[in-house]
């Protein structure tokens, strides 16, 4: 689990300072870096 929080952080949220953007948005997947909230709030099927 802890793992997994740790991934999630590093591509969504953890904005690269060289880059100045988040690991998500250089791959085209989001447009803005999330928050945790964003991620709380996401809906889920499991």
């Amino acid at each position: 689990m802890t793992l997994r929080l740790v991934l999630t952080y590093f591509n969504w949220i953890w904005c690269h300072s060289r880059f100045k953007n988040t690991a998500a948005q250089r791959a085209g997947l989001t447009e803005h870096s999330w928050e945790w909230q964003d991620l709380a709030t996401y809906p889920t099927l499991s």
